[in-house]
């Protein structure tokens, strides 16, 4: 028939479209052109097909690849008066940036044989009937009789009638197929006597598309964040549109209500036109962009975000900003753990305070401390943790360890949260706690015979001899005058100046010169006590220049509250540095006694001055022993028994025994052996 055809054109950019031309032809002889392409990861279509000729075209099957949808074989008739050449193109809508793979190739079927042009060689192959003779890389496949042959980015694509477009490469099985070329639309020319022309074109083609608009993380929208250091915008995801990598970012900032300032990374500075900072960065994968202290100001809100470049097929294309995110700079609070430090004595939950420093018109929103023992660091996680607050919503400038704490080395955090969110960095002191413990209690013993059986029991009583004041009356670590009254020519406040005993003592400013003095409550507000019952007094005091004669003193009321006696212990000069100097007193309860207080003073004052006295004992006993107070209702005595002074085991019915507001208990033993000696001993616990 005397058709040939040209080299396959794939062109790039704009609108061009992949072109292949046919010589020979009879003005109005139909052409059949067989489309197959592959649109890869861009997704980018064949819309229709043009050619020189203005013949009309008509889309008769369009065929996609069931198993990614990516690749497809379509068909036009193309009618008209036509002419002897004519070149057909594949067009495309809009105008992204794309390019067409030079691996395409051509091929025509004509009704005498079947000829095939690899692009890349641009050598004609012709078959006989309906055989493709194929290059040395691809095997012959035998068509029926009125079959079509395609080509599709080097893989040959062929169907006989009634059967899937299949494609075939260097002798594989099938490895796609299409839907059927519907037969009867082609029933006009697809005969082996049509004078009709067939040619097929079939290509790899990739658009090219500006990239999506970048994913922020950090710092996070609305945030707040101290940017005295500087302050790291990242890390950015790069969303790529066509699989291109990002060749270059533009970071844009501003203080919220003004213009946009841009980043160079070349100058490590802002300007006022966008800049485009070389990178390297793959699709999904993160980018970051640091801007150092000099740049940001604590006091404004700033707006910033970025936008992605990438170069494609000779261009650079660059796409939108994200939308803006928004933060806060404000400095961060920075606290000062101002207590427990060095040695702590008389408690085992200790008080934390701190001081701190906040942004202007920031306030402290919530806090949150922390006690750690063992190998413990410079913020918390290394050591053992002791006791933890949780995080508190509270502007609290102090707390209370929750948990008793035994005597040991300890650190303290502390973090607060200011206004915004922002949380300071972990401050921290180490202290060492000699935490109070109830008093030794005195055990007895009597041996004896059940009145009723006549078997052999011992009968034992233990006193708790415990500080009968309030823990705050004892030590004043509550850091208030709770408990002290009746203030003799004084003022009473609570001071750190000095303390016996943790960090508080009870500070007595004389109104004018002479003596003062300070007690506790009075009458039936005073201390349980019974008649004969031996009991003791103490208090340590300090003074600041001066040393003064102190006393303590204690006296007894009846059950309707008044006053029977007081007793006062010899004169102790206070002391001007280290422990302070000690008053005793220990007396018998006077008959009718029912209730007691402890008065603390000191003589020879002068206006103004201030006595200092701390760890404060009225109780049971005659030790001079000091021991806080709190633990009266508090405490239960274990019992235990050794018959041969090495093994201990409990005493039946004398384990956790709670004591009374007396301070003693008494439990019988009826299990000890004839012949033996039993030793006994009594530990007091406390909660």
């Amino acid at each position: 028939m005397g058709v040939t055809f040209g080299t396959p054109a794939f062109n790039s950019g704009g609108n061009a479209s992949p072109s292949v031309t046919i010589n020979g032809l009879t003005a109005g002889q139909p052409v059949v052109f067989i489309l197959s392409y592959d649109a890869g990861t861009s997704l980018f279509f064949p819309t229709g097909v043009t050619d020189t000729n203005g013949l009309t075209w008509t889309l008769v099957v369009s065929s996609t690849d069931a198993l990614d949808n990516t690749r497809g074989v379509n068909a036009y008739i193309g009618t008209g008066a036509g002419g002897t050449s004519t070149t057909i193109s594949a067009t495309f809508g809009g105008t992204q940036n794309w390019t067409a793979f030079a691996q395409g190739c051509v091929g025509a079927s004509l009704a005498a044989g079947l000829a095939a042009i690899d692009s890349t060689a641009t050598t004609v192959y012709t078959g006989t009937g309906t055989t493709i003779t194929s290059p040395a890389t691809w095997t012959p496949n035998s068509l029926g009789s009125g079959a079509i042959a395609a080509c599709r980015s080097g893989v040959a694509i062929v169907t006989a009638p009634g059967s899937p477009w299949t494609s075939l490469k260097d002798g594989d099985a099938a490895l796609s197929t299409y839907p059927s070329p519907p037969e009867s639309a082609l029933s006009t020319s697809w005969t082996t006597s049509s004078s009709s022309v067939w040619v097929s074109l079939g290509f790899a083609i990739k658009g090219y598309y500006a990239p999506a608009a970048p994913t922020p993380s950090s710092p996070a929208n609305a945030s707040y964040q101290d940017v005295s250091a500087g302050l790291t915008f990242g890390p950015e995801t790069f969303n790529s549109t066509d699989g291109e990598s990002q060749n270059a970012y533009a970071f844009r900032i501003k203080v919220s209500g003004g213009s946009y300032l841009y980043w160079n990374a070349g100058t490590s500075a802002l300007q006022s036109g966008i800049v485009w900072n070389s990178d390297t960065v793959a699709p999904s994968a993160t980018w970051s962009v640091t801007l150092p202290s000099a740049i940001l100001t604590n006091g404004n809100v700033y707006n910033w975000s970025m936008a992605s470049q990438v170069y494609a097929n000779g261009a650079d294309l660059q796409g939108a900003f994200a939308t803006d995110w928004t933060f806060t700079a404000q400095t961060n609070a920075v606290v000062t753990v101002t207590a427990p430090t060095s040695t702590i004595y008389g408690t085992s939950t200790p008080i934390i305070t701190w001081t701190e420093t906040l942004a202007g018109g920031a306030s402290q929103i919530d806090y949150q401390a922390i006690v750690e023992s063992g190998t413990y660091g410079t913020v918390p996680g290394s050591g053992t943790s002791m006791w933890n607050s949780g995080v508190i919503s509270s502007s609290a400038l102090t707390v209370t360890v929750g948990t008793p704490i035994p005597s040991g080395t300890y650190r303290v955090f502390v973090q607060v949260t200011e206004t915004g969110g922002e949380a300071s960095a972990w401050a921290y002191s180490t202290f060492t706690l000699q935490a109070d413990v109830p008093a030794t209690p005195t055990l007895t013993g009597v041996a004896g015979n059940d009145p009723v059986t006549n078997a052999p029991m011992v009968t034992l009583t233990v006193n708790a001899l415990d500080n009968e004041l309030t823990l705050n009356q004892a030590s004043l670590e509550s850091n208030v005058t709770t408990g002290w009254t009746g203030p003799l020519n004084a003022t009473v406040s609570v001071s750190s100046t000095w303390a016996q005993d943790g960090i508080y003592s009870l500070a007595l400013t004389a109104i004018a010169a002479g003596s003062v003095g300070a007690t506790t409550p009075t009458g039936t507000s005073g201390v349980a006590v019974s008649p004969g019952e031996v009991v003791r007094g103490m208090g340590f005091f300090h003074s600041s220049a001066t040393a003064r004669v102190c006393t303590v003193s204690i006296s007894f009321y009846n059950s309707s509250g008044s006053l029977i006696s007081t007793q006062t212990s010899s004169g102790v000069n206070s002391t001007l540095t280290g422990n302070g100097g000690q008053a005793f007193l220990t007396v018998t309860a006077p008959a009718l006694s029912a209730f007691m207080s402890l008065t603390i003073g000191g003589a020879g004052l002068s206006t103004s001055e201030v006595l200092y006295a701390d760890s404060m004992f009225l109780g049971p006993g005659t030790s001079t022993v000091w021991t806080t107070g709190g633990f009266v209702g508090t405490t239960s005595v274990n019992l235990s028994f050794s018959d041969d002074n090495v093994n201990w085991f409990p005493v039946r019915n004398g384990t956790g025994v709670v004591f009374p507001s007396s301070q003693q208990v008494v439990v019988i033993d009826y299990e000890g052996a004839l012949g033996f000696n039993r030793h006994y001993q009594a530990q007091v616990v406390s909660g």
